[in-house]
């Protein structure tokens, strides 16, 4: 059993030292980048605090590299991609039924491919990816079209803002209990 502990120890020490090695070297890398998929706020502020360097979010798929990003060199606000680059126009699919401003990502862009095969491309690009757009003009990734976005009640639920969600601290948690304390357990 002493043996054991001492592994453990051990091992425990291990990850420790390798850990603080590898945000040691985090810290030296000049660009830090996370791209095409959302990045969850709470992973952002992590990997900020340990390499005291914020990443850098874009948007890109195979189909025409990058179209979105945040700034090299100023401000970048967590859990947005950005805006889009030079010669590369972006939108939100337009829905009559849609008042929310959530909808598939769709792009032109020069460095987009010319076409699936035998299927031509017409007009914008759609990704897939489901976004928004805030007022600021930056882009939002909230998940794929086909397995992220549910609608609960009229609304669009985006698997990965739940996700975010609930990756942050709890702040407080209160709790009533509104039953009398003689209910039984089923009635609580």
């Amino acid at each position: 059993m002493k043996q054991w502990i001492k592994n453990q120890k051990s091992l425990a020490l291990s990850l420790h030292r390798s850990f603080a090695y590898s945000a040691f070297a985090a810290q030296k890398l000049r660009l830090q980048m996370s791209g095409s998929s959302a990045l969850p706020r709470p992973v952002m502020h992590q990997w900020e605090s340990i390499t005291g360097h914020r990443l850098l979010e874009r948007y890109g798929m195979t189909e025409f590299v990058m179209a979105i990003s945040n700034p090299l060199r100023g401000a970048r606000k967590a859990g947005t991609v950005g805006k889009p680059l030079t010669g590369v126009e972006a939108k939100i699919e337009h829905d009559e039924n849609n008042t929310d401003g959530v909808n598939e990502i769709c792009l032109k862009s020069p460095s987009l491919f010319k076409e699936y095969w035998n299927l031509p491309q017409i007009g914008y690009f759609k990704t897939g990816d489901v976004g928004r757009v805030y007022e600021d003009g930056l882009n939002v990734i909230l998940g794929r079209t086909s397995a992220d976005i549910k609608k609960v009640g009229g609304y669009k639920l985006s698997a990965l803002e739940i996700e975010s969600t609930l990756l942050e601290p709890p702040t407080s948690l209160l709790i009533w209990e509104s039953l009398p304390r003689n209910a039984t357990p089923w009635e609580r």
